[in-house]
């Protein structure tokens, strides 16, 4: 699809090659003029959008938008399925709508509208900061029920892929330096079902492997590391402090607070008053108690090669690109202390621990470059395939099916979100029933209890 004739200052005509008119010049285009329209990947194939405002209908051009070139433009990040998503017949009109306002930045969220004059506040009603995309999908309270809906969909769905594919017999798999049909690859205790999995902490995976006899004997250990521990992270934290302004007013001050405070959690020290001072015996307690309850999403083992692996997954926003790279950092300060604890443990016989980022975007983004990337400020990033590798998962069907899974997953939680968003917004908080927004609601009824 191309832009055609200009009719006036804010209404275009879009036509197809041949010039025949595909809609009248009643639609009001949001975006680029004809000078600004530039191709979009051969990959992807986009439908017509619209989106009604009042009672005026407008027309998105979504090749003439800085932001979706940039976006469907990415390397290596899936957007092949999205194409195939998006010209797939049986995915609805309304979900590939979505879709692509949201590649367009466009989706008439109140702050977006507020710009356009449409609204008289920018702010979330509920929550009484900017309604953009990016608060509906990742912050907004009143949404955190679906959120964790989305999330664990997903997630359920790519351990199930993950502990299927570790299953496989040793005839499919390709390039492979070991059989991980045999007791000697990796299993996945996390991996029940669609409808379920299980969240094992920190201190009870250190009981269940025989390192600790009681998760008492853990919280005893770790507060005896914790100065050791707080003393090796000292210069990294009056670094970040240094470099904030408090309170936090700008966006990257917040992102760098938050860092900072989740990098303190598992310490000696605290931030009072944008002063780093140490923490009372109570809050050490707490400290340790807290440590013990760490609960990544899920872990897997290697008894042969003695490997404990942390698993996370995040479906995070994926606007800026250093998305990914910005989420891999959150996980890693994280589980930080974990891996240094259990690093300087003196009965590990041969033991480790590591850790494995999944991170997928709410638009479908999943990286799949084969070297690790450099972002100014981040630690290096694996992409999700890397990261599959580091479980043993490299033969190329495998891979392959495992990413197309969870981008279409993601693509139709996506709708799911869409649609709790609108429950909140035009019905009663008294009135709210957000398992309809789910294609599937038996799957999430736990979920949202």
């Amino acid at each position: 699809m191309s832009v055609g004739t200009e009719i006036d200052s804010t209404c275009w005509v879009a036509s197809d090659t041949d010039g025949n008119s595909w809609f009248q010049p009643v639609f009001k285009t949001l975006l680029a003029s004809p000078d600004a329209a530039t191709a979009i990947p051969d990959h992807v194939s986009l439908r017509n959008v619209h989106v009604r405002i009042g009672q005026a209908l407008y027309q998105v051009d979504m090749q003439g938008h800085p932001f979706a070139k940039s976006f469907l433009s990415r390397p290596d990040m899936c957007q092949e399925i999205l194409g195939h998503w998006l010209a797939c017949r049986l995915t609805p009109d309304n979900q590939a709508k979505w879709i692509q306002l949201a590649i367009a930045n466009m989706f008439p969220t109140k702050a977006l509208l507020y710009k356009w004059g449409k609204e008289s506040c920018p702010n979330c009603a509920h929550c009484n900061v900017a309604e953009t995309y990016g608060h509906l999908q990742s912050r907004c309270t009143l949404l955190e029920k679906p959120r964790t809906a989305a999330h664990h969909l997903i997630w359920r769905e790519l351990l199930i892929q993950l502990k299927a594919a570790s299953a496989r017999g040793k005839d499919e798999v390709e390039d492979m330096d070991e059989d991980i049909t045999s007791p000697q690859g990796w299993r996945f205790p996390a991996a029940i079902s669609t409808l379920q999995h299980r969240e094992v902490s920190v201190g009870q995976i250190l009981v269940d492997l025989n390192f600790f006899g009681s998760l008492d004997a853990v919280k005893h250990s770790f507060r005896l590391f914790a100065q050791s521990y707080t003393d090796s992270l000292r210069q990294t934290a009056d670094s970040l402090l240094s470099g904030l302004t408090l309170p936090a007013q700008s966006l990257d001050d917040e992102r760098s607070l938050n860092l900072l405070e989740a990098m303190l959690k598992h310490s000696t020290l605290k931030l009072n008053l944008g002063t780093l001072v140490p923490k009372s015996d109570q809050e050490l307690q707490a400290m340790a108690d807290s440590f013990v309850d760490l609960r990544p999403d899920g872990h897997a083992i290697h008894d042969h090669k003695k490997i404990v692996s942390l698993l996370e997954f995040t479906r995070a926003m994926d606007t800026d690109d250093d998305w990914e790279a910005r989420k891999d950092q959150e996980k890693r300060v994280r589980y930080a202390p974990a891996l240094a604890f259990f690093d300087q443990l003196p009965n590990k016989d041969g033991w480790s621990m590591r850790q494995s980022n999944f991170t997928v975007g709410v638009r479908g983004s999943l990286s799949t470059h084969g070297a690790s990337k450099t972002f100014f400020g981040y630690p290096k990033l694996k992409s999700f395939v890397q990261e599959l590798a580091g479980l043993g998962i490299t033969q190329k069907a495998a891979v392959k099916r495992i990413c197309k899974t969870v981008v279409i997953k993601t693509l139709e939680v996506h709708g799911a979100m869409i649609r709790s968003y609108y429950a909140v917004k035009f019905n009663a908080l008294s009135n709210l029933n957000f398992e309809k927004s789910f294609k599937d609601p038996h799957l999430i009824q736990r979920i949202l209890l």
